[in-house]
């Protein structure tokens, strides 16, 4: 007999749990760093040359996402700490990779009034995350480098949808955010680039959507670093 294929709860609820099991990960370690540093989370970040909120929104009811790679390599390289789980026996989950993408803010928007469009999207929704794509994977849905995304940490995704999701290197320890197009039950570029054909079947484990994309912009100064 073949073996029997996850029903969609089954898959959402693996979903939630692996995505759940990150969050621990970094909410354990926003945790130790305080008792370790003797500041507070909205200290530490803003040492760190973060948002005062980039350390305490992950224990926000309301909100879905977890730490990016980018705020705990500032972290790490500020105060020489481990970042999350490293030290700790092969497997361990790290946080998000930020090959394809960077996640955005006003520190990094380069002009105010883009912070202040990327604002008004969000319409203050904490679910919802812009990010600032590097890669070719959505230029065949009019999404280039440099522009900006909103993702949904919260939003079901369906089919023909633009997501990020998560895939994990289980050896390493580590996890790559991409951006791609959800054709269940793969991902997929669209994209003329080669080198980003591979299709990336979602099994929940290695591979694990994070987030829908429901909107964009683009920095009108074509000309200026993207």
């Amino acid at each position: 007999m073949g073996a029997t294929a996850k029903t969609p709860a089954k898959a959402a609820s693996k979903t939630s749990e692996t995505k759940q099991q990150l969050r621990d990960l970094h909410k354990e370690w926003v945790t130790t760093l305080e008792r370790t540093l003797g500041m507070k989370p909205s200290k530490i970040a803003h040492e760190a040359g973060l948002s005062d909120t980039t350390l305490t929104r992950i224990f926000w009811e309301d909100y879905a996402g977890t730490l990016s790679q980018m705020s705990i390599a500032k972290v790490k390289a500020r105060f020489g700490v481990p970042g999350p789980g490293e030290g700790q026996a092969s497997g361990a989950m790290l946080g998000f990779g930020e090959g394809e993408q960077v996640s955005f803010s006003n520190d990094n928007a380069g002009d105010a009034n883009l912070g202040r469009i990327v604002e008004a999207m969000r319409d203050g929704r904490n679910a919802v995350e812009p990010w600032r794509i590097h890669s070719r994977a959505l230029e065949d849905e009019g999404i280039r480098p440099g522009d900006i995304v909103m993702v949904d940490l919260n939003g079901t995704p369906q089919a023909g949808d633009a997501v990020c999701a998560q895939v994990y290197d289980l050896r390493r320890g580590t996890a790559e955010t991409v951006f791609r197009i959800f054709e269940p039950p793969f991902l997929v570029a669209a994209s003329s680039d080669p080198s980003l054909r591979r299709p990336l079947l979602v099994d929940n484990e290695r591979v694990l959507i994070m987030g829908v994309v429901v909107g964009s912009v683009r920095p009108w100064r074509l000309g200026a670093d993207r």
